[in-house]
């Protein structure tokens, strides 16, 4: 878990902290989004607020799509949006994420020396 904080509305700050629960590799739409984080007509606000998301891939913006499986939109241009989630799902299925946990949860780093 890496300590993130972006200034947001509290709205902003819900749907941006939904983002990071969305698995590696895998897609949700806005609609998922909204309804899980309490606001089910909220689809366009989402979309709003998934856009002013200043640490992408961080906080991965990408991951929402629109219902029928249209990309939706993407600050930094479809083409960016589309080629990240083909390259997410590429390691996905290939089992190259697995076997990143599985090191890093085995490595124990060593302590420095005082």
């Amino acid at each position: 878990e890496l300590p993130i904080k972006q200034a947001g509305t509290p709205f902003q700050q819900k749907a941006w902290e939904y983002l990071n629960s969305i698995p590696y590799g895998e897609t949700v739409s806005y609609k998922d989004e909204a309804i899980a984080i309490g606001s089910p007509k909220g689809c366009r606000a989402v979309g709003s607020a998934n856009g002013r998301n200043n640490l992408a891939i961080i906080v991965p913006c990408h991951r929402v799509i629109n219902e029928n499986k249209g990309l939706g939109g993407y600050a930094y241009g479809l083409d960016v949006k589309r080629h990240l989630l083909e390259l997410e799902q590429y390691y996905k299925d290939v089992g190259l994420i697995e076997i990143q946990r599985s090191i890093s949860i085995q490595f124990t780093p060593k302590k420095r020396p005082s």
